[in-house]
């Protein structure tokens, strides 16, 4: 069975830490769409929510304000947004399916893409069908007319988000710019491009008894976003025994299928640091929110009853199955310190307390 979504899993190399690719979910809307968007939303919840506000957990730096000509600053930067043990999972029952139940009314717990592996529910028909196989002789049993699995987790419970950031100072406040260029994945059609604006704003501009202190007062607000788009290849699924619909309808053709995948984020945030000599250590509070926005566009093979009586199951065609828009918000708070070396260099790491907090880490160099 050709897969029917792809799904963002951020991973990063050694070095560059930006590279990302999208992964087949399964063919959770076979079953009828409205049940599968239902499905897909639920087993991707944890996913849309680190990428609407996990991606500014490592969105200060307090970079040195002396009158010297080092104007700009370039880093590379990941956040690791640790999952809430809660939206690991997700309970089947409480999505109100219209056209189908789990299996095994003690098995509803199903895994979201960052639960554990190797752990899928069946989901089957509410409606059913006659069996006439011959086992190893005639039998005439109802059974379910499509049998679906839920997906399994990753088995990480972790969301690294990386990105590469530039800035240019001027006097007293940043104007950064952070980015994913426009790429292609390596052996797949996935494309994706993120970028952020953001500005750093020292009080010191308007209060002089901070200019050229220690301490540091610093409010920051910005914007994110994040695209991915890559064409899909959805056929009928070979393993869901079906009998010849006698309708003559026709199907497909399956060829032009995509997914579209949009995430924006705005936050705010207030900063108060302190410098003593090489270290600078800092606390952080803000808010952010984010909206998520998913297409699944083209035309899709969905399983349904054949009305005319002449077929058990037979195909409907689905055009533009899926466009979901999602919104989350969270109060954050965020602890840590940076280390300037060599003169021109930094190093950062800190920690964000909130839903989809977690660890950051930030190395770069001014000029």
């Amino acid at each position: 069975m050709k897969r029917i979504l792809l799904f963002p899993l951020l991973f990063f190399a050694i070095t560059i830490a930006h590279s990302q690719y999208l992964v087949n979910s399964g063919d959770l809307i076979q079953g009828g769409v409205e049940d599968g968007v239902k499905l897909i939303s639920a087993y991707i919840l944890p996913m849309n929510r680190a990428m609407m506000v996990g991606m500014n957990n490592t969105a200060f730096t307090r970079i040195t304000y002396k009158d010297d000509n080092r104007h700009f600053n370039f880093s590379v930067r990941t956040s690791l947004v640790a999952i809430p043990e809660a939206d690991r999972t997700f309970d089947v029952n409480n999505l109100n399916l219209q056209n189908m139940h789990p299996e095994d009314p003690n098995k509803t717990i199903a895994q979201t893409v960052f639960g554990d592996s190797l752990s899928q529910i069946t989901l089957v028909s509410n409606k059913t069908t006659y069996d006439t196989t011959y086992n190893p002789y005639p039998t005439i049993e109802k059974k379910p007319l499509f049998k679906i699995k839920t997906l399994d987790g990753s088995g990480y419970h972790a969301m690294p988000l990386p990105y590469m950031n530039a800035a240019y100072r001027f006097k007293y406040t940043n104007f950064s710019l952070g980015f994913i260029p426009w790429i292609t994945v390596p052996k797949s059609d996935v494309r994706l491009v993120l970028y952020s604006l953001s500005v750093h704003q020292n009080l010191a501009w308007f209060i002089k008894g901070l200019q050229d202190k220690p301490l540091a007062i610093t409010l920051l607000g910005g914007y994110y976003h994040f695209y991915a788009h890559t064409d899909l290849d959805v056929q009928p699924n070979d393993n869901v025994s079906f009998n010849a619909s006698l309708n003559n309808e026709a199907h497909g053709p399956y060829d032009n299928q995509e997914i579209k995948i949009n995430y924006n984020s705005m936050f705010l945030s207030a900063a108060v640091s302190y410098t003593l000599k090489s270290f600078t250590f800092y606390g952080l509070a803000g808010y952010n929110t984010g909206t998520s926005h998913i297409q699944v566009l083209g035309n899709y093979p969905v399983y349904v009853a054949d009305k005319t009586g002449a077929a058990s199951i037979t195909l409907e065609d689905i055009t533009d199955p899926m466009d979901e828009t999602d919104t989350y918000s969270r109060i954050k708070y965020t602890a840590g310190f940076q280390f300037d070396f060599l003169g021109m260099f930094y190093a950062q790491a800190n920690y964000t307390f909130a839903n989809y907090g977690g660890l950051g880490a930030a190395i770069g160099f001014r000029f």
